[in-house]
Formats: C-alpha cells, sequence, structure tokens
C-alpha cells in the first residue's frame, strides 16, 4: 500500500500508527515495524519524521514546537509552485500509481498541478477509483472525473468511478468499507 500525501503534516502518519496500536493492541515496536512497510510519499516534502520512524536522529514529535529544528525542516519543504523536480520520486510515485488496483483520493482538491504532477503517461490497472470532493458541483465533479480518467490513461473500460461530493473522508470510508477491504 502507497500513500502519496500533499501535505506536509504528518497527520495521516501519526493517526494510522496510533490507530493500529489501540485498535488491534499492538506493542509499539510490531506497529513500528508493521508502518515501515507503508510507503508513504509527499511530493511536496514533509515537516520531519515522527520519533518511531527515525528514533534518535532529529525527529520531531507529533504536536511538538521544538522550533530549534526549524531550520533543519525547510531545506525539506517546498511550496505548491516550487513543486517536486526529483525525478526518482516522481518515478515511484506515478509506477505506484500505475500498479495501483485501488486509487483514493481524500481531500484532494483536484488542482491542475498536483494532477499533472500524478500523469504516469501510462495506462493504469486500476479497477476502482474513489473519491472525495465535498461540497463540489455535480458539473464539477463530471470535469474532475475526465480529467482523472484521462490522467490516469483511461483505466480498465469496468473499472468502477466514485466521486462523492456529499462526502467526508470518513463517511466515504464507512460507506464503502466493504469494496475497499476485499478488493472486490
Amino acid at each position: 500500500m502507497t500513500i502519496v500525501n500533499f501535505n506536509y503534516d504528518r497527520c495521516i502518519t501519526h493517526y494510522l500508527h496510533e490507530a493500529i496500536k489501540d485498535y488491534y493492541h499492538i506493542k509499539e515496536d510490531v506497529v513500528t515495524n508493521l508502518m515501515k512497510k507503508l510507503k508513504i510519499i509527499h511530493p511536496y516534502g514533509c515537516v520531519g519524521d515522527l520519533p518511531w520512524q527515525q528514533p534518535g536522529k532529529g525527529s520531531i514529535p507529533f504536536g511538538g514546537s521544538q522550533y530549534s529544528k526549524l531550520l533543519d525542516i525547510i531545506p525539506k519543504i517546498k511550496t505548491f509552485s516550487e513543486s517536486t523536480k526529483d525525478e526518482e520520486e516522481l518515478t515511484e510515485l506515478r509506477n505506484c500509481l500505475i500498479e495501483a488496483e485501488i486509487i483514493v483520493f481524500l481531500g484532494f482538491a483536484f488542482h491542475r498541478q498536483n494532477l499533472e504532477l500524478l500523469n504516469p503517461d501510462k495506462k493504469c490497472r486500476a479497477r476502482k477509483v474513489y473519491a472525495t470532493a465535498l461540497g463540489m458541483s455535480e458539473s464539477d465533479c463530471f470535469d474532475v472525473k475526465a480529467s482523472v480518467f484521462s490522467i490516469l490513461g483511461g483505466i480498465k473500460n469496468n473499472a468502477v468511478f466514485e466521486i462523492r461530493n456529499d462526502l467526508k473522508c470518513g463517511q466515504l470510508f464507512r460507506e464503502y468499507w466493504r469494496s475497499l477491504s476485499t478488493g472486490v
């Protein structure tokens, strides 16, 4: 599984680590090893590693306010207008999309620059695509669907493609939990 996070923060990383540990009553070191198998790509950089990701190596606790490390973080952040120029990272990101069978867009907003950044220039294997577009008009959802369809190389003809403008992220997971968890 891969997460492409267009935000600088580590909220999803922190949340998953804590939620898995609490829900399954798993020890910290076991969850940490599981989380290291999860690929998280930050095309615009990240504000730093969490302590469990890099123990003792300049990590910053979630919610931490260690401003002394701010200068260490600055080079890791790219602004929206800078985008990423790292070809290796772009190739990895795009290959993840090509190989994905299920793609989920959460709170993505579908900015053209971010869509272009995702563009693998090859047909994706995705059988299912789900997306939140809370508050977006039906006509804009139609345009977004066409743009995503184009970027993903047309995906398979029988692919499920749901863009929901009436659901928040958590609601989307509740609505499609079976399809997302079983892959069918």
